[in-house]
């Protein structure tokens, strides 16, 4: 990520390179190594000051026991070396100070002139700075061979093709930006790191699916479940640690959504990491679990994480949720239901409560609303349009433990035509003011054959 690589190099110039040199070095545990040293001359500064005239040094990860070795290595560096960009200005990322390379390199890049490029994987064919690196590309060089200037010209991002750039304009936009928030910080070196972190999480969470076929995070952020579930439902739970003896991880849902879930820590255990004989973390699990039943549908929400590691930062993880839920078979609609006092009634409406979604296709495949389901003087209403959209159905009132708390059977209800009305008589309440229940209509279950005498059904 851009941002990681400004806030890592302490030099970026536009520059082009005048002239090229290799050769073996002794490092500092008397090996042999490969440099390459790049001659620059700098067009502009973006980030830092120098003088126009400037050495990039890269140096081979790896190190050799004999010169031979070393000069053979080199020779392959230099065969695989792509130069097809050497004639073109480039955006350079650079370190101002290297150091155990051994006394040679080492005394180098202390002149103000030497600045550090790269050092190459260890174990791996990555040069770690052109575009051909997995890891880290520090020469964007510009997208085409034409002397463009201004900040619109473009650079490379990638190996063409497909051909991906920046602009310099889009450059200097960042790197203004990510100075000021290290400006705005407290100048420490911790939070440096904070906001260095932050930038290395966002890259991984837009990189990781294309990459690794999975979002960059632990949770299970697409769960699936039936619907009605109790309240207290855990869709994912997952191991934490934090500071001894209390500093945990702060879990927040937001979105259009997020009422109708919630988090929960559990009781933490002590850890004496260290095995020095006191406690320095704590070990707990978090959750995030269904806060009342909910009908079949998709649910969005976003679990925002504060850690206390990117506290001095202000960086909060954000994980986008997709919750899949789907009806038993024999379910012809579910729907939120919410009811709230209207007069004499517990009620929900369009104007009172919670009654959503009220529309849907009912049985005889017409569109049906629910309008109003209430209670009221010992009776059950529901006000639907058409009034026989459920006929041979029942109606469950589902309770936030995922019972059904009250049952009704439409074949069994006093109907009111000219109202679009079904009514029910229930002696007893079967809700209060502020309820969250949930509303399954289902099947009449057929009932199931006698089976012969003498012989259990």
């Amino acid at each position: 990520m851009i941002e990681e690589k400004i806030i890592e190099s302490s030099v970026v110039v536009r520059a082009a390179m005048t002239s090229f040199s290799s050769e073996v070095v002794v490092d500092a545990d008397s090996k042999y190594a490969v440099a390459l040293k790049f001659d620059l001359t700098v067009s502009e500064y973006l980030k830092g000051t120098g003088p126009t005239g400037i050495v990039a040094v890269w140096v081979d990860g790896r190190s050799y026991d004999t010169n031979s070795e070393a000069n053979d290595a080199k020779a392959v560096i230099l065969a695989e070396r792509d130069d097809q960009w050497d004639d073109r200005e480039a955006i350079i990322f650079l370190y101002g100070v290297g150091s155990g390379f051994g006394a040679l390199l080492d005394g180098q890049l202390q002149l103000p002139d030497h600045l550090l490029l790269a050092l190459g994987d260890r174990h791996f064919s990555d040069d770690r700075y052109s575009l051909h690196s997995k890891t880290y590309k520090a020469w964007l060089p510009a997208a085409t061979s034409t002397s463009s200037t201004g900040d619109s010209r473009e650079f490379l991002l990638d190996v063409p093709p497909p051909t991906e750039t920046t602009t310099l304009g889009n450059l200097k936009k960042r790197i203004t930006g990510v100075t000021a928030e290290l400006d705005g910080g407290d100048g420490s070196e911790a939070y440096r790191v904070c906001v260095l972190e932050k930038y290395r999480h966002i890259r991984n969470q837009r990189s990781f699916p294309e990459e690794r076929g999975r979002p960059f995070t632990v949770w299970n952020i697409d769960p699936s479940l039936v619907s009605g579930q109790p309240a207290g439902t855990v869709l994912d739970r997952r191991e934490a640690y934090g500071g001894y003896p209390d500093t945990k991880i702060t879990l927040r849902l937001e979105g259009s959504d997020s009422s109708i879930f919630d988090t929960e820590d559990s009781a933490s255990t002590p850890i004496d990491r260290n095995k020095d004989g006191t406690y320095d973390e704590i070990k707990y699990d978090q959750a995030v679990k269904l806060a009342r039943p909910i009908p079949a549908g998709e649910y969005r929400f976003d679990l925002k994480e504060l850690w206390p590691a990117y506290a001095l930062c202000g960086f909060v993880i954000s994980n986008e949720w997709t919750v899949t839920v789907a009806a038993p078979e024999g379910v012809l609609h579910e729907l939120f239901f919410d009811p709230v006092t209207d007069g004499n009634a517990v009620a929900a409406d369009s104007a009172n409560g919670v009654l959503k979604p009220e529309t849907f296709t009912d049985a005889n495949a017409a569109s049906t609303t629910i309008e109003r389901i209430a209670w009221e003087s010992g009776t059950v209403k529901l006000k639907l349009t058409p009034h026989n959209g459920i006929a041979n159905h029942v109606v469950d009132f589902i309770a936030l433990d995922g019972s059904a708390s009250l049952s009704l059977n439409v074949s069994d209800a006093t109907v009111d035509a000219a109202n679009h009305t079904l009514n029910w008589a229930v002696s007893s309440q079967p809700w209060q003011n502020g309820d969250k229940m949930m509303v399954r209509i289902r099947e009449t279950p057929t009932p199931r054959p006698a089976g012969p005498p003498g012989r259990l059904p």
